[in-house]
């Protein structure tokens, strides 16, 4: 639920950032921004989750109690699933925002170029390079689990 996301995420982060950043003002700002927006992302897809179930629901049941009869040649009318559609299309367009704005979070972590995140982009292939490439030594370990996240999490790969 959204009080779960704002409890959870964006309490729990701002609160971390506010006790134990050792940035500027200007970073520590700039970081809680991006918190809030990602958790405004996050609670936007749990909207489009929560509808997509009740749209849904609701076509199932009206299915249920008024099933098309075949037996005679009368017109049929039969309901589409636009509203689905709607929900699920801004559920993705949502959570691939999610990505592009948390992605930055490397900028405040890794000190990776903000110009060198613009998006998460190529199934996360453009962060694993920058990851790969532009991490100091002192968090390559840090790097390294999140190049595995990322590839164990990956869509279309390969299971063994």
């Amino acid at each position: 639920t959204e009080g779960m996301i704002n409890k959870r995420f964006l309490l729990a982060l701002i609160m971390i950032l506010n006790e134990g950043s050792d940035g500027t003002e200007k970073q520590r700002l700039e970081l809680s921004n991006l918190i809030f927006t990602t958790g405004l992302k996050l609670i936007a897809i749990h909207g489009h989750t929560k509808r997509y179930g009740e749209i849904e629901d609701r076509l199932l049941a009206e299915a249920k109690a008024n099933p098309i009869d075949l037996t005679n040649n009368d017109p049929k009318r039969i309901a589409s699933a636009q509203d689905l559609y709607i929900e699920f299309d801004g559920f993705l367009v949502q959570l691939k925002s999610t990505l592009d704005h948390a992605i930055n979070v490397l900028n405040f972590g890794f000190n990776i170029p903000f110009s060198a995140l613009t998006t998460f982009g190529d199934k996360g292939n453009k962060v694993i390079k920058q990851l790969e490439n532009n991490v100091p030594t002192n968090f390559q370990g840090a790097a390294n689990h999140l190049i595995k996240v990322i590839k164990d999490n990956k869509i279309g790969r390969a299971h063994v």
